[in-house]
């Protein structure tokens, strides 16, 4: 599935837009039930129905999911917050009318600026080097105490 941008990947529980991120798959089923019904509240209940097929499961669980889903969102959007809503004593929300103009602006942006920019692999490739530096220095100070303890 794509919004604008927005990858989500249900078969391999991967979200993805400025940066990938891997969920577990009851998350992928928290996003999956949220995205079914847009900008309505997904009850605690339904989430436990049709996420976890009403296995005993706690609170927290179903907390720590939701949590979850806003970081990989928040992480892979760049910083997008309020993204699933709590409705207090009813259940979740995703805000996908936020959700779907934010990845709009973004996408739209993105092609007004770079069409070669690649955040991805610049991220990877600047951890490659700066671990490549500290071996190298590394190497060169054990060399250094090497040499002159001889």
């Amino acid at each position: 599935m794509e919004i604008n941008g927005l990858v989500i990947n249900f078969d391999e529980n991967i979200i993805s837009y400025t940066s990938s991120n891997r969920v577990s798959p009851k998350v992928m089923a928290v996003l999956k039930l949220l995205l079914e019904n847009k900008n309505e509240v997904v009850t605690r209940e339904t989430l436990l129905d049709e996420a976890w097929s009403r296995e005993f499961v706690s609170d927290e669980l179903i907390t720590r999911a939701i949590s979850d889903l806003r970081r990989a969102l928040r992480e892979s959007l760049g910083g997008l917050e309020k993204s699933v809503e709590t409705i207090p004593k009813k259940g979740y929300k995703l805000n996908f009318d936020l959700l779907e103009s934010i990845t709009r602006e973004a996408s739209t942006a993105t092609k007004t600026t770079s069409q070669n920019s690649k955040p991805i692999a610049f991220k990877i490739s600047f951890k490659a080097g700066a671990i490549s530096i500290v071996a190298c220095i590394a190497l060169g100070l054990m060399a250094y105490l090497f040499i002159t303890s001889n």
